[in-house]
């Protein structure tokens, strides 16, 4: 038990179980703009206080279950404009085997006070190859960016989707003292959902952005219509360092966006 608890612990920021979405900023890369760079996070996760009928007359009670790990593995995430107001990226964790894609649309920029205000939606689908702890996941991210200046912004994002996992089984017979924190963790394939705030600094060469998130699941155990739910909640933190190439794409578009300012109806 031990040392399955060990090895989500020590993957809690890159496995598919609570992998966090980063909260990317709702302003994008220009068309033909790259970022490369790492992201190092860690988590806290707890499942909820659950009633567990365990096949005779008696009710037990599971007490919480939580863990928290920062990680020591970076990730590595590359994104590219691929035209106007839509880009699109890469997500690697080797430690669980992690793979995702992303794809984002800004639909609105405009300006608001002394910044500009972003909007976003857009799509996550990736998988994490970790043993039990591992899956697939399908979100949907909704993302606000209010930038200050050129320099620095903040985001306020939220998703939505469903996520796939390998948990082993239950029997509804055994004890629930024998039943490990990670199966209670880990949870089971359904909805999830979550949202978080992020800041990040920028300039023509590199970007800084720090982040943090909550999200939600649920979980079930048990067989023969002798089923438990209960809820599982994560709390992320981390710290995005991403490089950017293209600077004649951003410059164009810097230049376009000035113009829009100077144009625009006071």
């Amino acid at each position: 038990m031990i040392s399955r608890i060990a090895i989500c612990t020590l993957a809690a920021a890159t496995v598919g179980c609570f992998s966090p979405v980063h909260v990317r900023p709702a302003r994008l890369l220009a068309a033909g703009e790259h970022e490369a760079g790492i992201v190092l996070s860690g988590a806290a996760l707890s499942a909820g206080k659950v009633q567990w009928y365990n096949g005779t007359s008696t009710d037990s009670v599971k007490d919480p279950a939580s863990i928290g790990k920062f990680s020591g593995m970076p990730e590595f995430v590359y994104h590219y404009g691929l035209m106007e107001n839509l880009e699109a990226g890469l997500r690697l964790a080797g430690g669980a085997g992690l793979a995702e894609v992303d794809a984002q649309y800004r639909f609105l920029r405009m300006r608001l006070g002394p910044g500009d205000l972003h909007l976003s939606a857009g799509a996550i689908v990736g998988s994490a190859q970790a043993g039990e702890t591992g899956g697939g996941r399908a979100l949907v991210p909704v993302r606000a960016t209010y930038d200050f200046t050129e320099n620095w912004g903040v985001t306020l994002g939220g998703h939505a989707g469903y996520r796939w996992v390998k948990p082993a089984g239950v029997d509804p017979n055994v004890a629930v003292e024998q039943i490990d924190n990670l199966r209670w963790l880990v949870g089971s394939d359904g909805a999830t959902w979550g949202g978080g705030l992020s800041a990040d600094w920028r300039n023509d060469d590199w970007v800084a952005r720090v982040f943090y998130e909550a999200d939600w699941w649920s979980g079930d155990v048990g067989s023969q219509g002798k089923i438990t739910n209960y809820s599982v909640m994560a709390m992320q933190f981390g710290l995005a360092v991403g490089f950017k190439f293209g600077k004649d794409a951003a410059a164009l578009r810097k230049s376009r966006e000035d113009l829009d300012v100077l144009t625009t109806p006071k």
